[in-house]
């Protein structure tokens, strides 16, 4: 059987809890250096994370279902400044950004975007981590 990688992450929780969906949704999945990088976190970088892997049949039903898992996590995130739903990931507008897409766009077959920010399409608020909803807010989807 040959595995592919179709997640990584810095976090054992997140990789169990990505690992569990996936097995809900009937995809056999397997943890990688999840010890190595929770003994030794320095190194975690060094071989790439924990890594989720699913047989190389299963990879694209795989991968669309951390898609939809991702899009539903998404849509639950609200603008802590308008309380919009309409939130993006973008690539963050700096300069060191610029250059990184624009040398591999050069020296490779696609552009790497650099730094990604999460972006409100209504007023504009830009955060690195997906802002989470106030505690009295109700989501008007849900009701």
């Amino acid at each position: 059987m040959e595995t592919v990688t179709v997640r990584t992450f810095d976090n054992a929780i997140l990789a169990h809890i990505t690992s569990d969906k996936l097995t809900n949704a009937g995809i056999e999945n397997y943890i990688f250096d999840e010890n190595t990088n929770t003994v030794m976190p320095m190194w975690g970088m060094a071989i790439g994370g924990i890594k989720i892997a699913v047989d190389k049949v299963d990879e694209q039903k795989a991968l669309q279902a951390l898609y939809e898992m991702d899009e539903e996590y998404r849509k639950s995130a609200v603008c802590p400044k308008c309380n919009a739903t309409e939130i993006i990931l973008i690539p963050k507008k700096s300069a060191g950004s610029m250059m990184l897409g624009i040398f591999t766009w050069l020296f490779s077959n696609k552009a790497v975007p650099g730094e990604l920010v999460y972006h409100c399409k209504n007023c504009g608020y830009e955060s690195e981590t997906l802002p989470e909803p106030p505690e009295d807010y109700v989501n008007p989807d849900m009701l």
